[in-house]
């Protein structure tokens, strides 16, 4: 981390790092969370920058293979780009006929235990890219994978309007730190 901030943080470089660490434990949650006003405007214009090129690089280790929901590429980038915010998030991976990705969306942010998603409006960007499937993604600030009820409805009611639209809907993914849960695994796409 010291070396990291070494070109923004000038002779201050150690005493940020460690600061940083301190308050975020390690360098993926301090790089989620690089909007902390406490580190400083030039650090945290650097560690947003270094997230996103790590996401962008992450994002590109998928290429063009088909993608499928237990891909461990496809949970390494959730995980990273995902999996430390400290709200919920709603994502969506558009695929083409092959399975590819032909677009990361982030759908929604909310607050620390619920986000919103509006199934129309999924299918609705669905359509506007020409995407055949797709797997729909949130985290769990709180570290638990486990799904609401709310997350079950929500996927039955999304699961029912991509089927009437010959849309395939491959699996709905809760995104931790440290965990995830597929729906179709648990046998919650039914």
């Amino acid at each position: 981390m010291e070396q990291l901030l070494g070109p923004v943080a000038a002779g201050g470089a150690g005493l940020a790092a460690r600061a940083i660490l301190k308050r975020h434990g390690t360098l993926t949650r301090a790089l989620a969370r690089s909007d902390d006003a406490t580190i400083g405007q030039d650090v945290a214009c650097f560690l947003k920058s270094v997230r996103e090129v790590l996401s962008i690089s992450l994002q590109r280790c998928l290429g063009d293979q088909p993608i499928i929901s237990t891909s461990q590429h496809v949970i390494e980038y959730l995980t990273f780009v995902m999996g430390h915010l400290m709200v919920e998030e709603v994502r969506a991976l558009f695929l083409d006929g092959r399975n590819g990705l032909l677009c990361d969306e982030t759908l929604a942010r909310g607050t620390v235990n619920q986000a919103p998603i509006y199934p129309r409006e999924i299918v609705r960007r669905a359509f506007d890219l020409g995407a055949t499937a797709l797997i729909l993604v949130h985290n769990h600030p709180s570290g638990n994978p486990t799904p609401s009820q709310m997350d079950i409805d929500l996927t039955h009611r999304l699961l029912r309007i991509c089927r009437d639209l010959d849309i395939e809907l491959h699996d709905h993914l809760i995104i931790t730190a440290t965990a995830w849960t597929s729906f179709r695994h648990e046998g919650l796409l039914v």
